[in-house]
């Protein structure tokens, strides 16, 4: 049984260092030929592997042929999707299919939607998502989550909102939090007041932090040149 396991393990290990699409072709024909072909762990690996290397058609490949997919599996290859810049609709579409196969998707899954939204500038289907997780599903956001709606909401321009959102975290918002919004009252252009009030809450909410005042310093020396 340890021999077995060790042999799991050494294939994982292969798997996981692999960069490379045609090795990892090689592995996976060796990992098929195995008596491991119908092992959960080394299948989602091979997805997660192919997605890694921006192969996702070769990840679709590799997802058909995991045994008996799981919750674990399913998020490899929503975020195979995701991490390569794939359509909102078909990391949706895969969600769809998750739960129509009875597995429930969880924190890591929507992490993906959102990224995916994010990525696709869509700040509309981002925050659908965000209320999905926490009202449909009872699932409580996190960092992650609270980061891809804070960038959105940045770039769209609504700094209110940002920073409504920062002060609502269930947890204390760290440096790159304020950072994003403190990029964001430098590139929108919004008034000196608003700015003020961002900087005032840093201040706040990130007192002794040396980051904060190199944030702080930076706007104001952007809002001064663009005076000039």
């Amino acid at each position: 049984m340890l021999a077995r396991q060790e042999r799991i393990e050494h294939y994982a290990s292969l798997i996981r260092s692999c960069q490379d699409t045609r090795q990892g072709r090689q592995l996976h024909e060796r990992v098929l030929g195995s008596e491991f072909r119908r092992n959960r762990y080394l299948g989602n690996l091979l997805v997660e592997m192919y997605g890694k290397c921006g192969d996702v058609e070769s990840a679709r490949q590799a997802f058909r042929e995991v045994y008996e997919p799981n919750t674990i599996s399913w998020n490899i290859m929503i975020a195979a999707l995701s991490d390569n810049g794939y359509s909102v609709a078909e990391a949706l579409g895969h969600l769809y299919l998750m739960l129509l196969d009875g597995w429930e998707p969880n924190e890591v899954t929507y992490l993906s939607l959102v990224s995916a939204c994010g990525h696709a500038g869509m700040l509309k289907d981002a925050l659908s998502h965000f209320k999905a997780m926490t009202f449909d599903h009872r699932l409580r956001p996190q960092a992650g989550h609270f980061r891809s709606i804070l960038d959105l909401l940045s770039r769209a321009g609504r700094l209110a909102e940002a920073k409504d959102l920062i002060q609502n975290m269930p947890f204390v918002p760290e440096t790159p939090a304020w950072a994003t919004l403190l990029s964001a009252c430098g590139t929108q252009g919004d008034s000196r007041q608003e700015s003020s009030s961002v900087a005032q809450s840093v201040l706040e909410m990130r007192s002794g932090s040396c980051g904060s005042y190199v944030l702080i310093s930076n706007l104001y020396s952007a809002k001064k040149y663009a005076r000039q």
